[in-house]
């Protein structure tokens, strides 16, 4: 999956600014597996092996990036989702969370990469104000840093499918990336 993720430049090298206002040597741009079903459908699978492990009523996924995710993975599991909206609109229904809901239920969080957490909580946040209960958090590539340290500390369970270390050791193996880049990430994760 990540040869498969690398080839379809999923996951790149140079200097990229991230949400976070940080600069890393790489990104990591899962939106370009919705194009490549066969790979989304090696992605979804990741995600639903720790999924079918956890105990949730619904799925919420991050917007925008794990929203194709969050998506895949409610028809997967047959489980319903919802989302909270970055930003609430001053016309239509102004809900803070699109989909159905009952206050109380467990949300599992789905969202694509733990850099800072900010958009994570801030989407947590949001779910909790509506009433719902978070418990775990799953994303697709944790940075490193003690980002799940600090979900810990917030009472948050944080699952990821790869860490960054997997994928630069099996990117290095398969010749995919050369020694000064394998160095340059090793930096990032220590």
């Amino acid at each position: 999956m990540i040869l498969q993720l690398y080839d379809l430049e999923c996951i790149l090298f140079g200097e990229y600014k991230q949400a976070s206002g940080a600069v890393f040597p790489y990104y990591i741009d899962l939106r370009k597996i919705i194009s490549q079903p066969p790979v989304f459908h090696r992605v979804l699978e990741a995600y639903a092996t720790i999924l079918s492990t956890l105990k949730f009523d619904r799925i919420a996924g991050i917007p925008y990036g794990s929203l194709p995710t969050a998506t895949g993975l409610s028809l997967r599991l047959h489980r319903p989702m919802i989302f909270p909206r970055k930003e609430v609109k001053a016309h239509g229904t102004r809900r803070m969370i699109e989909g159905h809901f009952a206050a109380g239920e467990t949300v599992v969080v789905v969202d694509d990469i733990l850099i800072t957490g900010k958009s994570v909580l801030e989407g947590v946040g949001k779910l909790e104000m509506a009433g719902l209960q978070v418990k775990d958090i799953v994303v697709f590539l944790d940075h490193g840093g003690g980002v799940r340290a600090k979900m810990s500390d917030r009472g948050y369970r944080a699952h990821t499918v790869l860490s960054l270390t997997e994928i630069t050791e099996t990117l290095h193996a398969a010749g995919r990336i050369d020694d000064q880049q394998y160095q340059t990430l090793q930096a990032v994760n220590s």
